[in-house]
């Protein structure tokens, strides 16, 4: 069964809350003073890259275009965490933030889900969300550790 433009949903969704990520990610690198927190960052990244890298083909599929704009959503929030981050200077103020992203993340990851029907591409999104979810419980451990 060939993918049609019309059976991919919310794909570009998803690509702009990782693209999104992968940003809020790196500045908070720059920002943070734990080493762990950098390390688990790096991994939030890594999975990123490669979840775009699956996705992307699929984007392009359906509009001819790679996606390269970001989530309103996480843009947002990463310019709320600078501004808190330069009051508190605090490593659990991007932490908190960048869970929030995580959540954002599944939660697209499940919408998108729900609205695709072939199978090859509820085979990605699957795996692609076992693994969203794999880093989004790491992330709130560590939130939970820096709180």
């Amino acid at each position: 069964m060939t993918t049609t433009t019309n059976d991919l949903h919310h794909i570009d969704d998803i690509v702009k809350v990782l693209n999104s990520g992968v940003i809020f990610y790196r500045d908070a690198i720059k920002k943070v003073r734990s080493p762990h927190a950098k390390a688990v960052f790096t991994e939030m990244i890594k999975f990123r890259r490669e979840a775009l890298y699956k996705l992307q083909p699929l984007v392009v599929q359906q509009t001819g275009d790679i996606e390269s704009s970001l989530s309103l959503a996480v843009s947002i929030r990463k310019k709320y965490t600078e501004i808190i981050g330069k009051i508190t200077g605090e490593d659990h103020t991007y932490i908190a933030q960048l869970e929030e992203v995580e959540d954002k993340t599944l939660e697209v990851f499940r919408e998108a889900l729900k609205e695709n029907d072939d199978p090859s591409v509820k085979q990605t999104l699957t795996a692609l969300l076992k693994q969203a979810k794999a880093v989004h419980d790491e992330m709130k451990a560590l939130q939970d550790a820096t709180a």
